[in-house]
């Protein structure tokens, strides 16, 4: 006997046989904590991962509808991430809601599991148990998913008979939903990390980029300027400088190879043992930068 939407169970006496195939249900368990695992290991998203879950668990706990649901705190909002009825509330609307919407979220915060076993008798039905019972849930339980201490939404069953949910249910529904908190966890992790890596990516390409274009415009220029004041003041291309003259272009090739030694601890920032040679630590080439850099704070030279 499946338990769907057709389902009508309205005895102690029918709803015995189903109680005597739970162990058998039990059995089934580890098959669906290993497709978690494998979900989440496999890089598979949170949606997936709790569409798995619910789908597969539809097969372990009787009910008419099986969704998780996660929790914002900072923004205040509840989403509905996965179910098995898409056409019904499954205790909550298609999409987002308020918090103040989760029936009893303080017990789920406590880690604590939530559940009704008739809600047509139940004193007080917030709009969330309204929906649920509007679409013919009479009994229903709220599993919290915890993460490291942290509520992060809930399992959620939800079933047209009362008095479904018992202590030997709620505990296989506690063991999933314990392991699926985990793998949204690693889920939403691997996620954020694949978006730092990216990001990181981007930004090394720009720094590359960068890099070859102070190559391009200023290192090749200072070697020219360099090599043409040494030829300058030796006398290769002219001669009959005075004193001044000589000073001049002496500050001029020293200044000019200050800036490219500054340039070259720029350019060995691209990758370790870079521009700057194999022999060249990390350490040498700080000290080319840092040394080379007050010779450009400190100004021009005057001759006397």
């Amino acid at each position: 006997m499946d338990y769907d939407s057709t389902t009508n169970v309205t005895n102690s006496t029918e709803r015995g046989p189903l109680f005597q195939r739970a162990p058998r249900r039990r059995c089934a368990r580890p098959p669906l904590l290993d497709a978690i695992s494998k979900a989440a290991l496999a890089g598979q998203g949170p949606h997936e991962i709790a569409q798995l879950a619910v789908s597969r668990m539809r097969r372990l706990v009787p009910g008419r509808c099986v969704c998780v649901m996660l929790f914002d705190f900072e923004r205040d909002s509840c989403m509905l991430l996965a179910t098995t009825a898409p056409d019904a509330p499954c205790l909550g609307p298609m999409g987002h809601c308020p918090l103040s919407a989760v029936p009893d979220i303080g017990k789920l915060l406590e880690g604590t599991c939530r559940e009704v076993d008739d809600l047509a008798h139940a004193p007080q039905l917030t709009a969330m148990e309204q929906l649920a019972l509007d679409a013919g849930i009479l009994s229903y339980a709220m599993v919290p998913l915890m993460a490291r201490g942290r509520l992060i939404g809930s399992l959620n069953l939800g079933a047209p008979d009362p008095g479904i949910y018992r202590p030997a249910l709620l505990a296989l529904a506690r063991k999933i939903g314990d392991h699926l908190a985990i793998a949204l966890r690693h889920s939403e992790t691997d996620r954020a990390l694949r978006q730092h890596n990216a990001d990181l990516q981007q930004a090394l390409m720009i720094r590359d980029q960068m890099v070859e274009n102070v190559s391009r415009e200023l290192r090749t220029p200072l070697t020219q300027l360099v090599r043409c004041g040494e030829l300058l003041r030796d006398g290769v291309l002219g001669g009959g400088f005075n004193d001044e003259e000589t000073r001049a272009l002496t500050a001029i090739i020293e200044e000019g190879r200050a800036l490219a030694r500054l340039v070259d601890a720029l350019l060995s920032l691209k990758a370790p043992g870079g521009a700057a040679g194999p022999s060249s630590t990390v350490e040498d080439r700080a000290k080319s930068f840092t040394g080379a850099l007050p010779r450009w704070q400190r100004g021009p030279k005057t001759g006397s």
